[in-house]
C-alpha cells in the first residue's frame, strides 16, 4: 500500500527521524555521562548564556510548553548552574543568569556537543554541508506565525 503520493515525503520524514535519533543516541549519553546534562538542559543553558530570555520567551523560542521549561530550569537551579531573580523593571518577569559553575559546565558541554556534531556532519563534503545547513534553516523557519 502506498501511503504517500510523493517519495520525497517519505524520504524527508524517515531521513529526518533517523538523523534526529542518531544525534540523540550519540550526543545524549555523552552529555549525561560527562556533564550531567540532558540535551534539553544543554539548550536551556545555551539560550540563557546568549540572551536575557525569560522562561516564557525560552518556551516560545524552543516551541515547547512552559511547564517543560520550568522543570528544566528547576533541575539547573538545583545543580546551581543558573539563578533566577525578579526583573527590576518588571516584577512579573524573571531574569535568568548562569552561575560561574553554569558557565563552566556549558563551556565543557559545548565542546562535547561540537566535537560530536562535527563528527556527524563530517559525512558531508563542505559544499554539501553548506547546502544542507541552508536548506535546514529554510525548513525550520516558521512561515505561519
Amino acid at each position: 500500500m502506498q501511503v504517500f503520493r510523493h517519495a520525497s515525503t517519505r524520504r524527508f520524514l524517515y531521513g529526518f527521524w533517523a538523523m534526529r535519533q542518531r544525534m540523540v543516541r550519540h550526543t545524549g549519553p555523552s552529555l549525561k555521562n560527562r556533564h550531567g546534562l540532558d540535551i534539553g538542559e544543554f539548550f536551556l543553558l545555551d539560550l540563557i548564556a546568549r540572551s536575557a530570555f525569560s522562561p516564557t520567551e525560552i518556551a516560545k523560542h524552543l516551541e515547547i510548553p512552559a511547564h517543560s521549561i520550568s522543570r528544566g530550569l528547576d533541575a539547573l537551579e538545583k545543580q546551581a548552574l543558573i539563578s533566577r531573580s525578579l526583573d527590576p523593571t518588571d516584577a512579573r518577569r524573571h531574569v535568568l543568569d548562569l552561575t560561574p559553575a553554569g558557565r563552566q559546565r556549558l563551556a565543557e558541554a559545548a565542546s562535547t556537543v561540537e566535537r560530536e556534531t562535527e563528527a556527524f556532519l563530517g559525512a558531508l563534503a563542505p559544499d554539501s554541508l553548506s547546502s544542507f545547513l541552508d536548506a535546514l534553516e529554510t525548513l525550520a523557519e516558521d512561515r505561519n506565525p
